[in-house]
């Protein structure tokens, strides 16, 4: 008796285990779609409050005669900011020009004390949430957000929540490559803040930006010396001593560099340079230092820094070619 009891416990437990996991699942499931109903009819009843401020923000004019207090574009912002995490918000907002207004915010020229700049920015953060608003959102805040970085100092400890603000947006619209020649063309700025910001998740933030860019095969191919501006800006992070996320960002970056002008130098494109010329011995030696590393994404990396090192494969480089290939001797193989 107590062996059939077992056996049926057995076969049992792991179909009650299902059930409750389907079960559970379910709940959640059921409770997310009432959840998503339960907002979207409160936006729904609501809606015509976020048209006004709309209808609002377009009265917002620099122009010191015509613009709205400090007070009242304040409140436009804070209904902004709650109707900006809806789809239907922010498709609103994003039409008939009201991202403009938005961006313009980010420079309002009476905000002393940056209030207006910081709801402008969570405003934009929420918006960037939804893809269908990144072409956008990169024509009309890219150059906005760059100023930003470039006119604040990052070593004050009030800057690092801001730069986070601003950065946060940035890592996500540069995952889109129509954003890179934004950041190409103020790359500097970005560097900066790299070797100057003590703020570990501050300069996480701007590796993901320095990755996403690199990742773009057209333009590192294309822009030598946007590749060696980068690779320098690489090299004091690829060292065992440095911490283990700044050196894998660091590597993935130079990888993706390595390997895109591998390719130019394979098809012979001019000027045709050697990827060796790009880094210096020493910086080589660390690479190949690192492809020996224990944790194995980062070996991952270095060893496709070190493969871009090579000469490619190629008809006039490959001692395998078919110029060198003794025909005679392959038939009597």
């Amino acid at each position: 008796m107590n062996e059939a009891l077992k056996v049926a416990f057995a076969l049992v437990g792991p179909i009650a285990i299902v059930l409750f996991a389907y079960n559970v699942a379910e709940f959640v499931t059921e409770h997310e779609y009432f959840i998503k109903k339960k907002e979207k009819k409160w936006y729904t009843d609501n809606k015509k409050e976020l048209l006004a401020r709309l209808e609002q923000l377009q009265n917002i004019e620099n122009n010191e005669s015509e613009k709205l207090e400090e007070s009242e574009i304040l409140d436009v912002l804070d209904v902004l900011i709650l109707y900006s995490t809806f789809t239907e918000g922010q498709n609103q907002i994003t039409h008939f020009g009201n991202i403009k207004k938005v961006v313009d915010l980010l420079e309002y020229p009476a905000d002393d004390d940056k209030r207006i700049q910081e709801k402008t920015l969570m405003v934009i953060n929420n918006l960037v949430a939804n893809e269908a608003n990144h072409n956008l959102l990169i024509k009309r805040c890219i150059p906005s957000l760059i100023r930003i970085l470039e006119n604040s100092n990052i070593r004050l400890s009030t800057s690092v929540e801001l730069f986070s603000s601003v950065l946060t947006p940035l890592t996500v619209l540069t995952k889109v490559n129509e954003s890179h020649t934004y950041i190409i063309r103020r790359i500097q700025v970005f560097q900066h803040i790299l070797h100057e910001c003590e703020d570990v998740n501050i300069k996480l933030q701007i590796f993901n930006i320095l990755v996403n860019v690199s990742a773009n095969k057209k333009i590192c191919e294309n822009m030598y010396e946007f590749d060696a501006q980068l690779l320098r800006c690489m090299e004091p992070f690829i060292m065992l001593s440095k911490n283990d996320t700044f050196v894998l960002k660091a590597v993935s970056c130079c990888a993706n560099i390595l390997e895109s002008l591998q390719r130019r130098w394979k098809y012979g494109n001019e000027p045709n340079i050697a990827t060796p010329e790009f880094i210096s011995e020493r910086f080589q030696g660390k690479l190949l230092k690192l492809s020996l590393h224990d944790d194995e994404n980062i070996q991952f990396q270095a060893r496709r820094c070190v493969s871009g090192l090579r000469a490619p494969l190629s008809p006039m480089s490959s001692y395998n070619s078919l110029e060198q290939i003794d025909v005679a001797e392959v038939l009597n193989v």
